[in-house]
């Protein structure tokens, strides 16, 4: 299954969702970045780290890896607790003006500016990708060519973290976002699509195979995906 995706937020209403603004307005404060590195931390320490966090660092421990790279990082949060509880190399990736203030903090071991469509990827064999909800940005084709690139860089396990796979959580969300839309009198903002477990599926199915799937008290998943040839 999938549908389209809305949300409804606080001051920054467009029609399609708007990355750079919504970094940029602390009143959309799940999606701010603050602008210096103490209010940064003051932010994505204030939460502490669920378990589905943990549970990556454990399975990247198993597997072997010293280095991670974050595709569509966003504020970077999950990234951090990773840097954080782990001796692992953290390379965050976004295209949006500001993984320079990501950059400027120093935090990671590098913060890169990535066309995730349209560039190379600093990686090979020895980076585990991680995906984390960025699911819900792209359409099918072009989740299927990031899994394709992946594939063509010969990076071997992915970490896919899905904005919300369950069929009726997506409804029940998608729901509750047109109810908030008509209480609050605000229009709903595109944001994508929703797709379910088995949708999700098919698109990496032609490059990668699941082999390990985690869900922590949350509801964050975890899917594990290696390389078919591996």
């Amino acid at each position: 299954m999938k549908v389209k995706h809305y949300s409804v937020f606080e001051v920054v209403t467009t029609n399609v969702i708007n990355w750079n603004g919504l970094r940029n307005e602390e009143l959309e404060s799940p999606y701010f970045l603050p602008n210096t590195r103490e209010k940064y931390l003051s932010k994505v320490q204030a939460e502490h780290p669920s378990d589905y966090v943990f549970k990556m660092i454990e399975q990247m421990k198993k597997l072997g890896y010293k280095r991670i790279l974050s595709l569509g990082c966003g504020i970077a949060q999950a990234e951090y607790h990773i840097k954080e509880g782990s001796n692992l190399e953290v390379i965050v990736s976004d295209n949006t003006e500001s993984i320079k203030r990501l950059e400027s903090y120093g935090i990671f071991d590098q913060a890169l500016s990535l066309d995730i469509l349209n560039d190379d990827y600093p990686a090979d064999e020895k980076t585990l990708v991680l995906m984390h909800r960025i699911d819900t940005e792209f359409n099918d084709e072009n989740l299927k060519h990031i899994f394709k690139t992946c594939e063509k860089h010969g990076i071997r396990h992915i970490f896919f973290v899905p904005t919300n796979p369950s069929v009726f959580k997506i409804l029940l969300n998608e729901f509750k976002t047109l109810i908030i839309s008509l209480i609050k009198r605000k229009k709903r903002t595109f944001c994508g699509y929703s797709r379910s477990k088995s949708s999700l599926t098919k698109l990496w199915s032609g490059s990668y195979k699941k082999i390990y799937e985690y869900r922590d008290e949350k509801s964050f998943y975890i899917i594990e995906l290696t390389k078919k040839t591996d």
